[in-house]
């Protein structure tokens, strides 16, 4: 009962009412409601709404087919210069959430929107621990993401990211590596990578190892793998 307290537009009659045991007909429960609480209701609803109390709310996101979970924490209610802590953000169905559905729908990651797709990696290497910027829809210069890591012991790490969402049917192929050590040298990239939904050709896997401390590449298989795991993670 307590989380409806925490929306002070009740009155104890309306709690009782909301609160009733399973099976009991509202019909009989004696509620008084006067005019004047009424209008009182309506006033406290439309500034509750207004304004950013509407945070306190308890529920959790609610999306119909995805299961999310609830992590045992404290949560506050707003107040103005104050510090909410609400799972129900981080349970909000980001693209790693979708493509976690996706997987377990038994769907191929392909079905994503390509820009989806970007987010997604750039939402796995969050998760992570990077740092990361994903660049315009347009004009990237052959950058979907930039990930940086600050090591403790070799220094500033920064990666440049190309994601390819093919059909499963469709390769990455060598040019795809060369524009991307071309990229990688742009930016003087400590490692570029190649993300894809599908696999690549040999000729494409045999330039990558070629220089496997500078580059890298998640196909199909691994990206499975690598959503699955991070989906897995606790909330940062």
């Amino acid at each position: 009962m307590s989380s409806f307290f925490r929306i002070p537009l009740y009155n104890a009659s309306v709690v009782q009412l909301l609160w009733l045991p399973p099976g009991v007909n509202a019909a009989t429960i004696p509620v008084g409601v006067d005019e004047e609480w009424l209008a009182e209701f309506r006033r406290a609803t439309k500034d509750w709404a207004s304004t950013n109390d509407w945070l306190a709310a308890d529920e959790p996101w609610a999306v119909t087919g995805l299961a999310t979970s609830t992590p045992a924490e404290t949560r506050e209610l707003w107040r103005p210069g104050g510090i909410i802590s609400l799972t129900a953000f981080w349970a909000a169905p980001t693209t790693l959430a979708l493509a976690n559905r996706l997987l377990r729908e038994g769907r191929d990651l392909a079905e994503l929107p390509w820009r989806n797709f970007e987010e997604l990696v750039a939402d796995l290497l969050s998760a992570e621990g990077w740092i990361v910027r994903l660049t315009p829809e347009s004009g990237d210069g052959g950058v979907d993401v930039f990930a940086v890591r600050d090591d403790p012991v070799v220094g500033p790490i920064l990666t440049v990211w190309q994601a390819k969402r093919y059909a499963p049917h469709r390769k990455v192929g060598i040019g795809a590596i060369r524009e991307l050590i071309t990229v990688r040298e742009e930016h003087q990239a400590s490692k570029a990578f190649v993300v894809t939904t599908s696999t690549l050709t040999k000729g494409a896997l045999t330039r990558i190892a070629q220089e496997d401390f500078r580059l890298g590449a998640m196909q199909g298989p691994d990206l499975t793998s690598w959503v699955d795991r991070v989906s897995k993670l606790p909330p940062n």
